[in-house]
């Protein structure tokens, strides 16, 4: 699941193999997620003051997600090239949010004089 503010991009990649990256020809499909799932994901992302992520789980024999990871600046642009979602604009448009309305959230607010 791919989180990106309000953009959420979920996708399904079909490999039984933990570390699939070796085969780039794997089926990778949108997919939408349990309300339920997806709700314990973005509430993990908020209580760790988090505006964006990029959650890795696995589905087991039974059919259960199993959480693996939750990278705060994780890699996405390859399922871009490999399914064709919108995920280039997606991200881009978070950072526009965020530069145009910093949150409270922020170590450090970006201060738009630097980038103009």
């Amino acid at each position: 699941m791919n989180i990106f503010g309000d953009a959420e991009y979920t996708f399904c990649i079909w490999s039984e193999r933990l570390d699939w990256r070796g085969d780039i020809t794997v089926p990778i499909e949108p997919v939408a997620l349990d309300s339920g799932l997806r709700s314990d994901l973005e509430s993990m992302l908020a209580s760790l003051g988090l505006t964006m992520g990029i959650f890795d789980l696995k589905i087991d024999t039974s059919g259960q997600p199993i959480f693996l990871e939750l990278n705060p600046q994780g890699q996405f642009l390859f399922l871009e090239g490999l399914t064709g979602a919108p995920l280039t604009d997606a991200f881009a448009e978070f950072l526009y949010d965020r530069l145009v309305t910093p949150t409270t959230r922020s170590a450090r607010p970006v201060e738009a004089a630097r980038y103009t």
